[in-house]
């Protein structure tokens, strides 16, 4: 009678996905025994408690395998994500993987508004500099820009003021 019981107790374990060795060990039987359970086994029908335990750990089993499959394309489009998000293009064009850190963008980002800063000074400086050359009338914005025409105008206005200044005898 304790064959059967061992041999259900085996039929359990395997369907909870245990190994031999994990089933040997935990019923205590030698290797002949094991064999002869094993060979018994083959000859005996499986119960109903046995068969609705392997459907059991077979469905799960099956969602596992899915849930497992899901999470790693989920990981796949986070590290395709991560890695395009931390190229960097170096100095000389190679393109090399910096490690993501956030005191690095923060002092990024601080750089690059100095840098707009820096640009729209000079933008306003470039215009007052415009202004005094008389290349820019004021409020005219498309004259601002160094075209030829908009040198030319700018040297024949230049030339018309010399001539209306009169020299002081």
């Amino acid at each position: 009678a304790s064959v059967f019981v061992d041999i259900k107790k085996i039929r359990l374990l395997w369907a909870n996905g245990y190994s031999d060795l994990e089933i040997r060990g935990a019923l205590k039987l030698k290797w002949t025994k094991w064999k002869r359970r094993l060979r018994i086994m083959r000859a005996v029908p499986i119960d109903e408690d046995t068969f609705s335990s392997y459907k059991t750990y077979f469905l799960e089993h099956q969602k596992y395998k899915a849930r497992m499959e899901r999470s790693l394309r989920r990981l796949k489009v986070i590290h395709a994500w991560a890695s395009k998000m931390s190229e960097v293009v170096a100095r000389g064009g190679s393109v090399y993987q910096a490690p993501r850190d956030a005191d690095h963008a923060l002092n990024t980002l601080v750089e690059i508004n100095k840098v707009n800063e820096m640009i729209r000074n000079s933008e306003a400086q470039l215009l007052i500099v415009k202004k005094n050359l008389g290349l820019m009338e004021e409020g005219e914005t498309e004259s601002a820009v160094f075209s030829a025409r908009n040198v030319r105008e700018a040297w024949k206005r230049r030339v018309d003021r010399a001539k209306d200044i009169t020299p002081v005898v």
